[in-house]
């Protein structure tokens, strides 16, 4: 399956096209894709919730659809209930961009943690799991909910910022930024998913239930050199995920 890729990455502004190579980004803002359909998200009004915001609302994120550039619906799905039960708070300023750009993740982002979109496949990702469809036809071909999700097990691994690194041995490692104790990042031909709970490893080749590690505190965590400091290593499939020189915010 050839793999030529635009992406689209969850907390800064720009967009990055990455090639067949171990190359990756994360970061939670969703890139303007530099060519191609873009994927829209619909939302509807989270009935009986209120926001202790007056002046904002609550928000469901609903469906997607992958919009061409002349405007014309490819194709549209109903998103799994998990990302329902996120929700999703938006002022006036965040609804408005939502209602002028629904490609961006940001208005959206406590329900949609990420996308990246690839010639033949594209990934959306949760707070609570992933979801592979074929770029082609909307077709679910991957549904993956975190077994640990909303656990009342040991604490989460999160964090303002940090560099992360995913490698086997033998094997050049790749790595990047991630942020909000965050990542969604493709490497080489598979993709990289944490979620602060747990860790996760899926086929780009051949999507299937993503091999995945729950993160424990007291077999994973490393202090660093001070208290705003730590690093993190998590089996991951055959390799290893690694966070380090970390602002931490346990």
């Amino acid at each position: 399956m050839p793999i030529r890729a635009w992406v689209i990455a969850v907390t800064v502004t720009f967009a990055a096209a990455l090639s067949g190579s171990a190359a990756a980004q994360t970061g939670p803002v969703m890139a303007e894709a530099a060519e191609g359909p873009r994927l829209h998200f619909s939302v509807a009004a989270a009935r009986g919730a209120r926001s202790p915001d007056k002046k904002a609302k609550v928000f469901r994120v609903d469906g997607v659809r992958l919009v061409d550039r002349s405007g014309k619906t490819l194709w549209k799905v109903k998103l799994p209930k998990r990302f329902a039960d996120h929700e999703v708070v938006m002022d006036a300023v965040a609804r408005g961009t939502h209602d002028q750009s629904p490609w961006l993740v940001w208005p959206v982002e406590d329900a949609i943690t990420g996308v990246v979109q690839l010639e033949d496949l594209i990934v959306v990702a949760d707070p609570a799991g992933l979801l592979v469809l074929e770029a082609k036809s909307g077709q679910t071909l991957v549904d993956w909910t975190d077994p640990n999700a909303g656990s009342a097990g040991p604490r989460p691994l999160t964090f303002d910022t940090a560099r992360y690194t995913f490698g086997r041995a033998g094997v050049s490692a790749c790595g990047g930024r991630a942020a909000k104790g965050r990542v969604l990042a493709r490497c080489g031909d598979e993709l990289v998913y944490f979620n602060g709970r747990t860790a996760a490893l899926v086929s780009l080749v051949r999507p299937a239930e993503p091999a995945n590690v729950r993160y424990e505190y007291d077999r994973h965590y490393r202090r660093g050199a001070d208290a705003f400091t730590f690093g993190a290593t998590l089996p991951l499939g055959d390799g290893e995920l690694v966070f380090q020189a970390a602002i931490a915010s346990h």
